[in-house]
């Protein structure tokens, strides 16, 4: 079995998940709090002005990335977990999803495509 075909079986079975840019992302999050914390110059879409209607307008934000924290990790968690209470929605992460990736489109508020870091140099 070549590659792509080997790629393709594991978004066949769900192992992996397809990149989707109709689906909320990370840089989508990124935005939304970018233009709730007064930037008036960050590109807006559907789904991080739908970020933002969630997050909502307050005088202070506070953003902590938990690097390699998926889903899986948070099914895995009690329900009565902080998390767990407090989920709100599910985002995508960047593609591909390295630390460097999301770092840097947490700098530029770009896609991997237009910044050009897709991760470790």
């Amino acid at each position: 079995m070549n590659g792509l075909s080997e790629l393709l079986k594991h978004f066949d079975s769900g192992d992996i998940i397809r990149p989707n840019t109709g689906l909320p992302n990370s840089l989508d999050l990124f935005r939304a709090l970018a233009r709730l914390s007064g930037a008036q110059e960050i590109e807006s879409g559907t789904n991080s002005q739908q970020i933002e209607n969630l997050i909502g307008k307050a005088d202070h934000y506070l953003f902590i990335m938990l690097d390699g924290f998926g889903m899986c990790f948070l099914e895995k968690m009690p329900e009565t977990s902080f998390l767990r209470k407090h989920f709100i929605k599910e985002i995508q992460a960047l593609c591909p999803p390295t630390t460097a990736v999301s770092l840097t489109s947490l700098a530029t508020m770009k896609y991997p495509a237009e910044h050009a870091v897709p991760g470790w140099f």
